[in-house]
C-alpha cells in the first residue's frame, strides 16, 4: 500500500487475489476480480501517489477522448499477472 504502511500478509490474503498493473506503470493488488468494479490497492513498497497520479493522467485522457466522441466510453486499464500465493499456501496439500 505504501512504503511505510505496507500491507501485512494477513491483510493481502483477506482483501487481494490477484496482483497486476494499473495503466502497464503502477504495480497493484487486486481484489473482488470479477465484479463490475474491483478493488484495486498499490503493492507493497510502491507510493500511493504514484496509483493517484497515474489515474488523475488516464483519466484527464479518457475525458479528452469522450468529449471529442461522446459515444465512447473508455475503460480502466488493469492487466492481472497472476495470482496470490503466500508463504502459508505452500505448505497446505
Amino acid at each position: 500500500m505504501a512504503i511505510f504502511d505496507r500491507l501485512t500478509e494477513a491483510e493481502i490474503a483477506r482483501d487481494y487475489t490477484h496482483y497486476g498493473w494499473f495503466c502497464g506503470l503502477v504495480p497493484v493488488y487486486i481484489g473482488k476480480t470479477y465484479s463490475g468494479c474491483p478493488d484495486l490497492c498499490t503493492r507493497n513498497w510502491v507510493p500511493e501517489w504514484c496509483f493517484t497520479f497515474v489515474a488523475a493522467l488516464f483519466g484527464a485522457f479518457a475525458w479528452m477522448v469522450e468529449t471529442i466522441d461522446p459515444d465512447r466510453t473508455v475503460a480502466w486499464p488493469i492487466t492481472i499477472s497472476g495470482t496470490i500465493e503466500l508463504e502459508a499456501d505452500h505448505g497446505a496439500p
